[in-house]
């Protein structure tokens, strides 16, 4: 027990130092160029936007939901905007409020360049939820089912986005959110609900009042996620002769973990990281799953929910990210033995160089 300790007490200093290191970086970062730009000083790649998942922020007390993304993208010359949105608001709300802000980087990107531009997204977690909803063009909420909560009405954004690039996303839902409204009892929920909600309140003041938890779980369940796909596909890039993929480009990548240790580890997944702390209940009760494929998760999304389409699907450096739910957005808790084999900052880099394909021709509004 004491050796158990002593690790632990080592992996949390090591955490400690690491977001020191992270801060300092940060700072150093603050006198270097901050966007690639032609010779009149005008951005030229299209802006990235990161988006949140379910429970998120943009940061708190200088630390950011993605950790040192937004920086390490923009010492590297990309133009790069956080969002925030209500983090235990319903995917409706959510959605409103990330189109609020949306219009408003567009709005920004436009005075900087005096031309129109589009976006690159990148989601985690439900953030890609929240995209594909701001993407829909079913701007009436209709919906084939007779359950109410399923009517959720796109924004049409489609001509205003470049790319879609979701890490993480529960395109085919969340197994454990179904649980959890099943399986609670009522009273059960209602607690967590009014502990999160109230949390949620004031690490994020994004509309406070919207946070419903018991609410804006449904629309992370198996229910709802697979009508949504049926309620919102894809939209038909405008314009475009049949067969050109003129669209959206759309993205996905998906992560896996593997049990803590003391279990000895498989040898295909020996370069996965140990599931964190936080993550272990949702991990092993989808693991445990005896049909299906929620066995293979991250700990919070299976990996085909993550997967979405096959078509859409990427690896990265040739194989599923060796990530958590956590460890994808730069997290860890300093419960996993392996923590460190997934640089979440140069796959976050891969990531803007793979979306920061130039549609637009900068010379033709020089």
């Amino acid at each position: 027990m004491n050796d158990l300790l002593k690790w632990a007490w080592l992996k949390s200093s090591l955490g400690i130092l690491e977001w020191l290191l992270l801060r300092l970086e940060k700072n150093a970062g603050n006198n270097k160029s901050n966007s690639k730009s032609n010779n009149n000083g005008v951005p030229t790649g299209y802006p990235i936007v990161l988006t949140h998942g379910f429970g998120g922020f943009d940061s708190i007390m200088g630390i950011s939901y993605f950790k040192g993304v937004k920086e390490h993208l923009e010492n590297h010359g990309f133009e790069v905007y956080e969002v925030e949105t209500s983090p235990y608001a319903n995917l409706q709300t959510r959605a409103n409020q990330l189109a609020e802000q949306v219009d408003q980087i567009l709005e920004k990107a436009y005075r900087r360049r005096g031309h129109p531009v589009k976006l690159n997204l990148i989601a985690h977690s439900m953030g890609g939820l929240d995209c594909r909803l701001l993407i829909s063009n079913n701007t009436t909420g209709e919906t084939t089912s007779d359950d109410s909560r399923d009517s959720v009405r796109g924004f049409g954004y489609a001509d205003k986005v470049n790319s879609l690039t979701t890490v993480g996303s529960p395109h085919w839902g969340v197994r454990i959110a179904d649980r959890f409204l099943s399986d609670i009892p009522g009273h059960a929920q209602e607690a967590w609900a009014t502990i999160l909600n109230l949390a949620g309140s004031i690490y994020n003041d994004t509309s406070p009042n919207e946070n419903d938890l018991r609410r804006a779980t449904y629309y992370l369940t198996e229910k709802f996620c697979t009508q949504f796909n049926i309620d919102h596909p894809e939209p038909e890039p405008k314009g475009v002769e049949a067969g050109e993929r003129e669209g959206i480009i759309y993205r996905t990548f998906a992560g896996i973990t593997k049990e803590i240790l003391p279990l000895p580890p498989k040898p295909d997944v020996d370069e996965v990281d140990e599931v964190d702390l936080p993550l272990w209940l949702t991990y092993k009760i989808l693991a445990s799953d005896p049909i299906g494929e929620n066995h293979i998760n991250d700990g919070f999304v299976p990996f085909f929910s993550a997967v979405w389409k096959p078509e859409y699907y990427l690896a990265y450096q040739g194989d599923a990210l060796p990530a958590d739910h956590l460890n994808q957005v730069g997290y860890s808790c300093g419960m996993g033995i392996d923590d460190q084999k997934f640089d979440h900052l140069d796959f976050y880099l891969h990531l803007a160089n793979l979306v920061n394909r130039q549609r637009e021709e900068e010379e033709s509004h020089e």
